[in-house]
């Protein structure tokens, strides 16, 4: 299968989330300097954030994954020089969750590592995890909780370590629905769009990334994600090489029953070609 091919296959996962009606802006990605400043204020907030959660030790695997998310970056000019820290933790809940700070420091949770069968599949949470840290998702969150509603690198050029500290609360909300960790759909929809460039420039095959969504359907009730944003049909535009593809997600289940009840078929992944 051709790269081309390829990112065709991959772009229909991100159909599930396009029906919303208005699109969010776009993230103002950080240049070198910026993430290095959005890097110091991830480090202040990181040990607020571990000292919630139950950390597994395996230092062969915490090199293992560190290695993984260097590949990942190594084309990226911005990050592939920052320092990586990945730590496994066990989710109270038992949910596939996984979280990322700047400075390229990432929580998995030891169940989410149980359901990835092959190393496409965990480079491909590892790539979606580096892309909210690249849009500044979490310390936009924060800066707007804080009281300075701003990008993450406006808020990481006019804050210091210790001016974020005093100002966030011993009770810091991270993970709960409303809490930091609470990305809109749109959001993640752009860091899974992100995450399969990454994917291309560390040499893992992207549809790993679509197993990542299958297993992410399969355990419900552990989803990080809520189960009606992972049934959605919708169909989005995905612009290849100065042409736009009409795409579709799978039809399954019963929408897929309904159709063939009603003898019509279900429509091609691709539904229309403009050049």
């Amino acid at each position: 299968m051709t790269k081309c091919s390829q990112l065709l296959l991959i772009s229909a996962f991100l159909a599930f989330l396009a029906g919303c009606a208005s699109v969010s802006p776009q993230p103002v990605l950080p240049s070198t300097d910026s993430a290095r400043r959005e890097r110091v204020l991830g480090e202040a907030v990181f040990p607020s954030l571990i000292s919630r959660l139950r950390l597994v030790q395996d230092i062969e695997l915490d090199i293992y994954l560190r290695n993984v998310v260097k590949e990942l970056v190594r084309a990226s000019e911005v990050l592939k020089d920052s320092p990586v820290g990945v730590q496994i933790y066990r989710d109270p809940e038992g949910k596939l969750s996984s979280y990322s700070v700047p400075g390229l420091r990432i929580l998995l949770s030891l169940q989410a590592l149980k359901a990835l069968r092959y190393e496409n599949e965990l480079a491909s949470l590892l790539a979606f995890e580096i892309s909210k840290v690249e849009a500044g998702l979490l310390l936009t969150r924060i800066a707007a909780a804080v009281g300075s509603p701003s990008t993450a690198p406006e808020f990481a050029k006019a804050w210091t370590p210790q001016d974020l500290r005093k100002a966030l609360p011993n009770t810091t909300d991270f993970f709960s629905g409303t809490g930091y960790f609470a990305f809109t759909r749109e959001e993640k929809t752009a860091a899974l769009k992100s995450a399969v460039s990454y994917l291309h420039a560390g040499g893992f095959d992207p549809r790993g990334v679509l197993v990542l969504i299958d297993s992410w359907k399969s355990a419900a009730t552990k989803s990080p994600w809520p189960v009606s944003e992972l049934s959605e049909v919708r169909a989005i535009p995905v612009e290849i090489r100065s042409k736009k593809m009409w795409v579709r997600t799978d039809i399954t289940g019963n929408a897929a029953k309904l159709f063939k009840t009603v003898g019509v078929k279900i429509p091609p992944k691709v539904l229309r070609l403009e050049s």
